[in-house]
Order: structure tokens, then sequence, then C-alpha cells
């Protein structure tokens, strides 16, 4: 679901995405980063599955090379390097370094590469629509790696940017209460789940944040 989440973001068509095959490529992309970025939940780490997820990664970025300049290649590359770092706490240990570094990775290059697939460009609305997928993924993502000593303020400083990019996309006011009661509702329900049920309070995360995608775009 995440991916289907980060091609929202991208705000091109499904038939123009299952029609063009390096749109395809991307969505391919996407899903062996997210097996990566998975890692990081499983405590019983495969070094296999880990390096097996990377291979894929790879060999689908070196089939992208032929349309995507090398300054996207270099940001796709940065994010699975971001992902790996982040399913080990030798080199990132701090939970809010983590949650920062998750909300960089966590789809980003994905969005950019599609976009530049399709127009070699990105207007000022896409990149803000980047910029709202990154506070997106700040927000949704807080109970994954902060479980303890939670700073409110920031969190409210997050959700207080996640709505100001809503207002400069130009959306309309029931758009902006629609992202604002989905964000209100994950802090209320997020709060309600057992801490140590972190699984669950991961599936609540991606499916509010498919609906607060969903109320951008449609």
């Amino acid at each position: 679901m995440p991916v289907v989440i980060w091609l929202l973001y991208s705000n091109i068509g499904w038939k123009t995405i299952i029609g063009n095959e390096y749109l395809r490529l991307c969505g391919l992309l996407g899903i062996f980063l997210l097996i990566v970025l998975n890692f990081t939940q499983i405590k019983a780490k495969s070094p296999a599955g880990l390096v097996i997820a990377n291979i894929g990664y790879l060999i689908t970025l070196y089939l992208l090379t032929k349309t995507l300049p090398p300054l996207i290649i270099s940001l796709l590359l940065i994010n699975l390097v971001g992902a790996d770092l982040l399913t080990s706490d030798v080199i990132i240990n701090d939970p809010y370094s983590k949650w920062v570094t998750f909300a960089l990775v966590n789809g980003i290059g994905v969005v950019v590469a599609t976009r530049m697939i399709v127009s070699n460009f990105l207007t000022n609305a896409q990149l803000l629509l980047i910029v709202t997928l990154i506070f997106a993924n700040l927000l949704f993502s807080y109970p994954r790696f902060i479980d303890k000593q939670l700073n409110w303020g920031i969190i409210g400083a997050v959700g207080g940017l996640l709505i100001l990019t809503e207002i400069m996309l130009g959306l309309t006011f029931q758009q902006i209460m629609i992202g604002l009661l989905t964000m209100v509702l994950f802090i209320l329900l997020e709060r309600k789940i057992n801490p140590k049920l972190k699984k669950s309070k991961w599936n609540l995360s991606i499916c509010i944040n498919l609906i607060f995608a969903l109320s951008l775009i449609l």
C-alpha cells in the first residue's frame, strides 16, 4: 500500500503508469525500497533477504538510467543507502534521527523519478506535493520510531506545516478539513492502541496516510 500512496503523490493517472514501461519500473523500484524499509521493523533480520532486495533495487535502477538524469539516479541511490542505514543501529541509533531519515527516504525518490519520466521537470505544485509527502511521512510515522518521550510540540509543528502546504497547493476548504480531520483521527486512534502492538500502529499509519493522500489528489 505505501507504493500506492507514493504513486498518488506523483499525481499521474493509473492508465499512464500501467502503459509506460519506465513508470512500471518505478513502481517495482518502490516495492524493493519498501522491502528494505520493512527490515527496520524486523528483529530477527535475514541478511539474505536484505541483500536480495538491494540487488533487485539496483538492477531496476540500472534499467532506469536510460531515461533518468544522473541527479535523479543519485537521489534514488541515496534513498537506498538511507533505507539500509535504518535497518541497523550502528550508525543511526537516535529515534528522532531515524524518524527524520525515514521521512526523507520513504518514497521521495520514487515520486521525483516518476514525475521526471513524464515531464522532465518539476513544477512548483509538484515540488509542494513532494514537501507535503515529507511532512506526511513525519506525522504518520512517529509511532514507528518514537514511543517514549514524545515531543508533542514537534508533532504539532509538523501538523501545522502539513496544513500550510495544503493551503499553498490551493486545495479547497473541504480538502483541507478532510486532511485536518485525518491527522486528528490518527493521533487519537494511535494513542488508544497498546504501545507494544507496533505492527497495528503501523497499519493504522498506512491507512490514514492513504486517506490523506486521496484527499489531496481527488
